[in-house]
């Protein structure tokens, strides 16, 4: 790194920072080994909250001085560009990192670095435990020292073991008139399932309407039940209570005795809580050991032969018996063990002392917990950021890791991209089954967490995370680092202005669930407010809000990497948001683009280009031609102007992913154009969208321009127009070859006879 300033010469300046940065590694390491450790002392963890902090704060310096070292390759780049008579492709082909330069860097910057060099070493010097070796900070920030486990046919889960066994065992009870019973309604506790408290109130009012078919308004617990004992009285009736955690005798009571007051009944209770069927039983619970065998079977011995290993046989079945018939603990840990073949490995999972945990005090299942602990650290910080998200929440991939790439996870070491480290974070929590495929979908895209994950990653996450449901922004730690409001219908007014207190804050969510019909209005000058404010946010993620203005001040926000404001009223983009030289993703509408906005060819990070249609439909500006970073960028309006982006725009863009629609290619004007594009060279592309469909509002061009030396190509008998466009639409299709790793290629309105 080269820097200077006004005020100190520029060599001393960049050594600072470099030996900043060496520092911030060496802390990072020290912390990443403290959290494979049993940190039990109250001091010990106290400078480490204190440490932690100061890492966070160097981070934030070291960041601050990166954006003032891009910002003057920018301008650099710019004067470059505008300085020389050069061709488009020598310009776009210039990259920030080739240029010489010397950084401005302001003087506030410098002191705060100095300041927090003084920090580390107070902090290290009083906890020598903590002294740090200098080869610890010989790691660069960027390498990846985390290797993901080998993908497992065993992520899609075919099977499922004992389904039919426990149905007819299920159904024969019910059918079963237990005659030696004292009491005339059965309770069969089904043990094996996440669960969750009840309110005995609450949980009657709930079975009132499907049993007496009308609304309950009965506010005391007598009224609901003499009204159901009327309702019931001389009826046989099946009632499932599914997901129950109760383990108090004294909320079971006042259901318990209504139901028993009725003719003979029966009642399925599913829970995970051995207690909880103890209480609320009248036949023994069922459980499923047997199958819970199998299914550890199928997590830890994939791809191995068990009677080749007896030893981890033996052990694997003491620790199915810990976990008490849970199939989701079995699964957890049976995917814990599936790589592992050291019998010591094993037998510490069997003696964990986490299986002791009071179920009073951690209703966290000891089996998750293990899972946690043996997680490595930077798929640990990976895991506790879905604790800013509610349950039974539908997660996307691509959404997922762009999201957690704005906080620096997915540093990479130049030979692969951060996206693909980070869907190899996601699919090691898939195969460790934190994760799980969501069962409605047939895609692979979308995923889901089990609640009782869910409630672990809320129980490790602390107070740097957190998650506001269906609440104001108050009272909120000064520490919060990762923060998300759950919008509600039920929320009258969104006051977002107590977070302008929270300067750590490094990202802000706003979800809104799919049944929510009202959505929260952001005013323009809370924004503002807000952006003067905070200054470390990395991501800021208000698609599906009615903000109907973005202000100047989010160009303060310099160190912003995720910006979605897709599906908002957002008509126009500011100037200063083309100064977010670090923004890698942004979400907007096609109305907010603006053909004045040619400074976007400076968000020279931009990787995900995320397009709504709007209102109607605009144009792309050429300037995008110079993000050459670009992933995703669809849809593509082709046009026809200057400053419109053309078919040929899209031969340096040679990271282009996924899936990529063209949209009016009527407007191309010559084949030449089209084979400059050079889709051929886009390997990464997996669906291509070819259409000459023309929308009446862009007045595409009637006719299709060529050069001279093109109407000798032209076939004699092509006499009218009509064929001489179908030839030109067939030579201009063939000049847009893909890739061969193409998967789907769809060609619409299509003039042409021909297929190439």
């Amino acid at each position: 790194m080269a820097g200077c300033s006004t005020s100190e010469p520029c060599t001393h300046v960049s050594e600072d920072f470099e030996m900043l940065q060496k520092t911030m590694l060496s802390i990072q390491k020290v912390l990443e080994n403290t959290e494979e450790k049993d940190m039990q002392s109250f001091s010990e963890k106290l400078h480490i909250k204190e440490l932690s902090g100061a890492a966070h704060d160097a981070e934030d310096v070291l960041e601050e001085y990166e954006y003032e070292v891009l910002r003057a390759k920018v301008i650099a780049r710019r004067q470059v560009g505008s300085g020389r008579k050069r061709k488009f492709e020598e310009v776009c082909e210039t990259s920030t990192d080739d240029i010489p330069i010397l950084v401005p860097v302001p003087n506030d910057l410098i002191i705060r670095m100095k300041e927090i060099k003084k920090r580390f070493d107070t902090i290290t010097k009083e906890w020598d435990t903590l002294r740090l070796r200098e080869s610890d900070g010989l790691r660069r920030r960027d390498d990846h020292v985390w290797t993901p486990k080998p993908t497992s046919s065993l992520l899609h889960e075919p099977n499922v073991h004992g389904r039919e066994k426990d149905k007819e065992y299920i159904i024969q009870m019910l059918l079963e008139d237990h005659e030696n019973s004292k009491n005339s309604v059965s309770v069969l506790p089904i043990v094996g399932m996440g669960g969750i408290d009840f309110d005995v109130l609450e949980l009657t009012r709930k079975i009132f309407p499907p049993i007496t078919k009308r609304s309950c308004y009965y506010t005391e617990l007598n009224e609901i039940v003499d009204a159901l004992r009327e309702e019931l009285m001389g009826k046989r009736f099946l009632l499932v209570l599914d997901d129950v955690w109760n383990d108090k005798p004294n909320l079971w009571t006042p259901l318990r005795d209504f139901l028993f007051a009725l003719e003979p009944g029966k009642v399925i209770v599913t829970t995970w809580n051995e207690s909880t069927a103890k209480i609320m039983q009248t036949v023994p619970p069922h459980r499923f050991f047997e199958d819970c065998w199998l299914i550890f079977l199928q997590q830890a011995f994939e791809g191995r032969d068990p009677t080749a290993l007896p030893e981890l046989v033996e052990i694997g079945k003491k620790i199915v018996v810990k976990c008490k018939g849970l199939p989701l603990a079995v699964k957890v840990l049976g995917g814990l063990l599936r790589f592992e073949s050291d019998d010591w490995k094993w037998t510490d999972i069997l003696d964990s002392e986490l299986w002791e945990l009071d179920e009073e005090e951690d209703q966290i299942l000891p089996a998750l917990r293990l899972r946690y602990d043996r997680m490595p650290p930077a798929l640990k910080q990976c895991f506790m950021h879905f604790s800013l998200f509610p349950n039974d929440y539908d997660f996307y991939k691509n959404n997922i890791v762009r999201l957690l790439m704005s906080q620096g996870l997915f540093r990479s070491d130049g030979t692969e991209r951060e996206e693909d480290i980070g869907r190899a974070f996601l699919d090691d929590l898939l195969q460790r089954s934190i994760l799980e495929y969501d069962p409605n979908y047939e895609s692979k895209e979308l995923l889901k967490m089990h609640d009782l994950v869910h409630d672990l990653a809320q129980s490790v996450a602390g107070e740097e995370f957190i998650r506001v449901d269906y609440g104001e922004l108050r009272n909120l730690p000064g520490e919060v680092r990762h923060l998300s409001l759950v919008w509600s219908n039920s929320i009258s007014n969104l006051n977002l202005l107590p977070l302008k207190k929270l300067k750590s804050l490094r990202k802000f969510l706003i979800i809104i669930r799919d049944d929510i019909f009202m959505h929260p209005e952001v005013h323009v000058d809370v924004l503002n407010d807000l952006f003067r404010n905070l200054k470390r946010l990395r991501a800021l993620y208000l698609r599906w809000t009615r903000i109907g203005l973005l202000p100047d001040s989010i160009g303060n926000l310099k160190l912003l990497r995720y910006l979605d404001v897709g599906d908002t009223d957002v008509k126009r983009l500011p100037e200063s948001i083309f100064g977010l030289y670090n923004l890698q993703t942004l979400g907007i509408t096609y109305d907010a683009l603006e053909e004045s906005h040619e400074a976007i060819k400076d968000l020279v990070n931009l990787r995900h280009f995320l397009l709504n249609e709007g209102t109607y439909p605009k144009y792309l500006l050429s300037g995008i031609r110079h993000l050459t970073k670009l992933q995703t960028l669809t849809p593509i309006h082709i046009g026809r102007e200057s400053r419109h982006f053309k078919i040929q725009d899209l031969k340096n863009l040679s990271h282009l992913k996924g899936s990529l629609l063209i949209l009016n290619l009527k407007n191309v004007t010559s084949v030449e154009d089209a084979e400059v594009a050079n889709l051929k060279s886009k390997k990464d592309l997996k669906l291509l969208d070819l259409s000459w469909k023309c929308n009446d509002i862009l007045h595409c061009n009637s006719s299709h321009g060529r050069n001279s030396g093109e109407s000798s190509n032209v076939p004699s008998e092509a006499t009218s127009s009509l064929l001489i466009a179908d030839w030109f639409e067939e030579q201009v299709l063939a000049s847009l070859e893909p890739h061969t790793n193409l998967e789907e290629f769809i060609v619409s309105y299509y003039s042409g006879i021909r297929f190439p």
